[in-house]
């Protein structure tokens, strides 16, 4: 069992480590290439759901994720226009830092097949040996057999398969933060507390990444709220004005975050493109399909990808397989988010308009 052709994995984010997290255990060879200097934190936060949290239990990385993050138990949500709270009890829900997630896979791999600041420049495809390419920005090249594209939303390798890809730009972008208060996230109690204003157009949900971390986002219609300069100073006012309204606790909370660790997202939507697959080049995660957050799949998903794809590559199976089964699932994923984000973008269509739960990170 097992393939001896060589693989390059192209990303360290959930989908790239994971996979080289199951081939390591597996015995087979591989080497990942990420563009930056070390596993950057830029995302935040994740809430991983049921899928996620099986499929890390048959990796044997169950529980030494779950240590490292905050078991949900209860989500509330605060609708400012109807004055109603809603709780909900939660089961098989991990919220943990971006930062705790990936160094707890990374742990688990040997350092000597990870490359850092390995930006990609370029790919080519040997129309006779089928051999792929890879050149990088600081010079360096070699060639694979087998390429796996895991570089995020802004796909460099998905761009080389299918050029103009279309995306589409929504009319929704989200300010995410992290603040270290050990006396909040204790008093958070392993809540997930969302504010929910329909009619202005936005939402502010409050979570705990770890037991020292607390994990917020701002959630806003960019045709109900202007969008702030992308800088940390506008970001800054930007918060504090949308958060005056909240109770104090919460609103120091979004005030007292450190401006370096404030994150404005634009966000897209993406079709699914032809095939995840093409001449042993494969997509995986967000390269592959980038979702909205609202579905709270991002993670959850990039885990069920490099699952499949590395019990295919373990078996010496087609590619084939790996389109076949996670095109359906995608596909509800895609179509899923875009219901709920014009359900946000809308609420007036809607007569029982329900507030998903959103994840943090793309």
């Amino acid at each position: 069992m097992g393939t001896n052709k060589s693989i390059a994995i192209i990303g360290g984010g959930t989908a790239g480590l994971s996979l080289a997290h199951n081939l390591s255990k597996a015995g087979i060879s591989y080497k990942l290439f990420e563009r930056s200097e070390g596993l950057h934190n830029n995302g935040l936060g994740f809430l991983i759901m049921a899928n996620g949290l099986n499929l890390l239990q048959q990796m044997g990385l169950h529980d030494q994720v779950c240590s490292r993050g905050m078991m949900i138990e209860e989500y509330i949500a605060h609708n400012k226009k109807t004055g109603d709270v809603s709780r909900t009890n939660i089961g098989d829900c991990l919220a943990i830092t971006r930062e705790d997630f990936l160094e707890s896979i990374k742990g688990t791999l040997a350092i000597k097949d990870i490359y850092f600041n390995k930006k990609l420049n370029k790919i080519e495809v040997d129309k006779n040996t089928k051999k792929k390419k890879l050149t990088f920005e600081d010079g360096h090249q070699e060639e694979f057999d087998i390429v796996v594209a895991s570089d995020g939303f802004h796909s460099q390798i998905r761009d080389f398969l299918y050029p103009n890809h279309p995306k589409q730009l929504v009319k929704y972008k989200e300010v995410v933060g992290m603040c270290f208060d050990k006396e909040f996230v204790a008093y958070l109690k392993n809540q997930f507390i969302k504010f929910n204003d329909p009619d202005n157009g936005f939402n502010i949900g409050i979570i705990p990444g770890n037991a020292e971390t607390v994990l917020w986002f701002v959630q806003f219609n960019v045709d109900k709220i202007a969008s702030p300069e992308n800088n940390q100073e506008a970001i800054q006012q930007f918060i504090k004005e949308i958060s005056k309204d909240l109770p104090e606790t919460f609103r120091n909370v979004l005030n007292n975050t450190d401006a370096d660790r404030l994150y404005l997202w634009t966000l897209f939507n993406v079709d699914l493109v032809e095939s995840f697959h093409v001449n042993d080049i494969i997509l995986l995660g967000d390269a592959a399909h980038p979702l909205l957050s609202f579905t709270s799949q991002g993670v959850n998903s990039a885990l069920e990808d490099s699952c499949l794809l590395s019990k295919i590559i373990i078996n010496n199976e087609s590619f084939e397989i790996y389109n076949e089964k996670r095109k359906p699932i995608v596909s509800e994923y895609l179509y899923g988010g875009r219901d709920l984000l014009d359900q946000f973008l809308y609420p007036d269509k809607y007569e029982s308009f329900k507030v998903p739960f959103i994840q943090l990170s793309k």
